[in-house]
């Protein structure tokens, strides 16, 4: 991982110097053409500086772990289940964007329209810090001239955990054990 952004930090500098002299030819030689083609590579350098500085901030040591996400529709019926197929389609489709794969691994459907519940696996580093999530997210429905109803319904990102044997084996202290159960 550290590898990649050596790298991408070298192929910027090299991609700065080489249009820092393609600027400085075209200006002296007056090309209109070139000094727009310039400006082009400069903001497609700048995206990518932009990009590393945002992956610069996930430093916890659970980011770089791929994630599972939950939608569960609550109360509101089939409004409920309607907008968490909503939201699964924004996931999967934010997902997609940034490059995750994604598997869906269970999904429960409506008995009319949307989803009950579906659960997600994300993989891809950094996918678990670079999740958006609601917790527990309202949107108002209004079906009539004053009937005003609410669904809710909840979604959770979560990082993948290491697997058991990494985690630090805790043990007893002697004086908390007790010898055997009495019974008076």
């Amino acid at each position: 991982m550290l590898e990649n952004v050596v790298l991408g930090l070298s192929k910027i500098q090299q991609d700065l110097n080489d249009a820092t002299e393609l600027f400085e030819m075209a200006q002296a030689e007056g090309d209109d053409e070139t000094l727009n083609s310039t400006a082009t590579d400069i903001q497609d350098i700048e995206q990518r500086v932009a990009k590393l500085e945002f992956m610069r901030m996930f430093s916890h040591p659970m980011d770089p772990n791929n994630c599972f996400i939950d939608i569960q529709s609550g109360s509101g019926g089939t409004e409920a289940q309607d907008w968490a197929s909503m939201l699964l389609r924004m996931y999967l489709r934010y997902c997609e964007r940034k490059g995750f794969q994604v598997e869906i691994l269970e999904q429960s459907d409506g008995e009319v329209a949307g989803i009950k519940g579906a659960s997600l696996k994300v993989h891809r580093s950094k996918s678990a810090a670079n999740m958006p999530m609601a917790c527990c997210a309202r949107k108002p429905a209004y079906t009539g001239w004053c009937a005003n109803h609410r669904s809710i319904l909840a979604t959770a990102a979560t990082p993948r955990f290491p697997a058991c044997s990494s985690i630090p084996k805790w043990t007893i202290p002697s004086k908390w054990k007790s010898t055997q159960p009495t019974c008076a």
